[in-house]
């Protein structure tokens, strides 16, 4: 049965799914709550942790909580009398799995609709669709709670919200071993950040990263900055960091950056060069070459 059938065939599911579409970037809310989901469980400023797999099975099982919550809140839904939410005052129940087709039903869902998320935060791919629990969908076995799980003919009976949509991945996970080990081999979280910016110059780097590697709490742009931050550390070793702020985006398009968006920046050593692209500080500069001996960038900028 198709997911047209579905809809035509059950009113209530039909109700919640246009519910669902009919709200404002709906897409990219669900997956930037999974998103978020998955990095507040992980924890990496307390933890320096970056990926699914190095949590405990207990976290494991608690990130699906978490997505229920924050979807809860990002769509300002009600919760239900007997299933996690209401939605158009209809029951739904939410499940969470980090595996392909890992959900586990409770009893209580029989007849409900549920809101089946995953995702894969190594492959960057989130996907939310909506079934109606029945015998139908549901393999015979089950575990010592009494959950089972969705059969290969209920997979077909899923109305996709989303159906594998691009996520967000860790930065950390992509990069090298090599990188990852130069980087923690620094002993404070300052001086790791001043190192992820000297070995990965020309790349964008995000928020949560640097909050990460600096295990940076709270504000973690703080270690960013001037006045202690990277910025001073590096400014000698002419490295500039920039941002999405004040004149760093011309900065970045006169040295053929990418320019950062809110939360992001770039580091680049630059060198002065009286035929260089970029006026900064009264003198021109230019992106320097390994072999181009060290010179300090102008402080502020």
């Amino acid at each position: 049965m198709d997911s047209n059938n579905n809809i035509i065939k059950d009113k209530e599911l039909d109700s919640v799914y246009k519910w669902f579409i009919s709200q404002t970037n709906y897409e990219s809310r669900l997956i930037d709550a999974i998103r978020k989901a998955i990095d507040e469980v992980i924890d990496g400023p307390r933890t320096g942790r970056f990926t699914y797999k190095q949590l405990e099975k207990t976290e494991k099982t608690y990130l699906g909580t978490k997505v229920e919550i924050l979807l809860r809140a990002e769509f300002g839904l009600s919760k239900g009398e007997d299933m996690d939410y209401q939605v158009n005052g209809i029951e739904v129940d939410c499940k969470y799995t980090g595996h392909t087709w890992g959900w586990s039903i409770p009893r209580e869902a029989m007849g409900h609709i549920c809101l089946l998320v995953r995702a894969d935060d190594e492959k960057g791919t989130a996907s939310v669709g909506l079934i109606r629990i029945s015998e139908e969908v549901l393999n015979k076995g089950k575990n010592q709670d009494g959950k089972r799980t969705i059969s290969k003919a209920g997979r077909g009976e899923i109305l996709w919200l989303i159906d594998d949509g691009k996520m967000s991945i860790n930065q950390l996970f992509i990069w090298s071993q090599d990188v990852i080990e130069q980087i923690w081999s620094k002993e404070s979280g300052q001086q790791r950040l001043n190192e992820l910016f000297r070995l990965k110059q020309g790349e964008l780097i995000d928020r949560q990263t640097i909050a990460t590697v600096a295990e940076a709490k709270d504000d973690p742009m703080k270690r960013v900055r001037a006045n202690g931050g990277a910025r001073s550390y590096l400014s000698k070793e002419g490295i500039i960091i920039l941002g999405h702020q004040n004149d760093h985006p011309r900065i970045c398009q006169d040295l053929g950056l990418e320019i950062p968006n809110k939360g992001q920046v770039i580091s680049i050593r630059i060198v002065n060069d009286k035929n260089g692209p970029l006026d900064l500080a009264g003198e021109k500069w230019r992106v320097a070459y390994l072999s181009d001996p060290i010179n300090p960038a102008p402080a502020a900028y």
